[in-house]
């Protein structure tokens, strides 16, 4: 419940003082980054925690995804490495100036981003027995969170096209790291308390595959 208080707050700030790039939801390495950085990390470690315990290889790849996704928003590796590969690609084309870097952020995601959603459909698609048998609100939160970190992944490429049109893009921003930022606090919150009750997706051993 308490980081569902930060997150508004983290958005609120955006809103507030915008301007300020410290708190601009589209800014990295600034409180909204350091942020999210934050959950990505506490979801890692219950991600292993919970791997540790029941050895299913499910929670090993989300481990693994969460490690990854977590190191690129903390790290900004789509950016940094999409404008690498951008520039190889098109160094001689008019599309590098014209769409410099925001662009160059996008040719980076079906390369390596796209993967990792088509990931996420696996494991969606690999747990959903399981997450019949969770308890309501476990299934509910981690569902929840794992759909809306699935639309907010989709919305940043379309972000990089509407960077042409600023006050259509800015609202795109607020939508897109703000359902990040709640999809992060449903998938943690729901990964706590799976950790904490010992409980991996299952009320009968012989049907569950947490």
């Amino acid at each position: 419940m308490v980081f569902f208080i930060f997150d508004f707050l983290v958005i609120g700030l955006h809103f507030l003082f915008g301007k300020n790039l410290f708190f601009h939801l589209d800014i990295e390495y600034n409180l909204p980054n350091f942020y999210k950085s934050i959950k990505y990390l506490l979801i890692i470690i219950f991600a292993f925690i919970i791997f540790l315990k029941n050895k299913k290889i499910n929670w090993f790849l989300f481990f693994l995804i969460s490690l990854y996704l977590g190191l690129d928003d903390g790290l900004a590796l789509h950016e940094k490495y999409g404008s690498i590969i951008f520039y190889k690609l098109f160094s001689s084309s008019s599309l590098a100036s014209f769409y410099s870097n925001r662009l160059a952020g996008f040719s980076w995601y079906p390369i390596l981003f796209l993967p990792a959603i088509l990931i996420f459909v696996f494991l969606f698609y690999f747990w959903q027995r399981s997450l019949l048998s969770l308890d309501s609100k476990l299934a509910n939160f981690f569902l929840l969170g794992i759909i809306c970190l699935l639309i907010a992944f989709i919305l940043e490429p379309i972000g990089s096209f509407l960077w042409l049109y600023q006050k259509v893009y800015q609202i795109e921003v607020v939508f897109e790291e703000g359902l990040e930022i709640i999809a992060l606090t449903f998938i943690l919150s729901a990964l706590y308390l799976i950790s904490k009750n010992k409980v991996y997706g299952t009320r009968n051993e012989k049907t569950g595959t947490f």
